[in-house]
């Protein structure tokens, strides 16, 4: 298993873009269309992480980063992240940690992860000493 950081950009999104489709009926309990415009403005302080065996890629994250205007500290904010199922585990573990390492060497000084209630992987993050801070609600209008 190869673990990789980069700078995002258009080509990794397309990359991603079919496993990022093919997950969603997985991953999200929200109706939802993946648009690509908005991550064109939002690339600065944006990583993607890729999981990849054989040069397929098995999981894929993205991060953006910067200083948050409540904790008053560099924060990285997982805007998403997925897994196939087959690689989950042990595996899926290290990825986590190489994001962990790998935003720390970008003075990275906290991590928000997210989980649907859909694919609830908050035991996982607990173990990794992840702390439950909130919880939130949709509800379409």
């Amino acid at each position: 298993m190869r673990y990789s950081m980069q700078d995002f950009t258009m080509f990794d999104y397309v990359k991603v873009l079919k496993m990022c489709r093919e997950n969603k009926e997985e991953s999200s309990p929200i109706p939802w269309d993946l648009k690509v415009d908005p991550y064109v403005y939002l690339t600065t302080d944006c990583k993607t992480f890729a999981m990849e065996l054989d040069e397929v890629i098995v999981g894929y994250a993205i991060f953006f980063y910067r200083e948050h205007h409540h904790y008053g500290k560099v924060i990285a904010i997982q805007d998403v992240m997925y897994v196939s199922p087959e690689h989950r585990g042990l595996a899926s573990i290290k990825f986590i940690k190489f994001i962990e390492s790998s935003l720390k060497e970008l003075n990275v000084e906290g991590i928000i992860q997210t989980t649907t209630t859909k694919k609830d992987i908050s035991k996982l993050l607990e173990r990794l000493d992840y702390k439950p801070v909130a919880v939130e609600y949709f509800k379409e209008i």
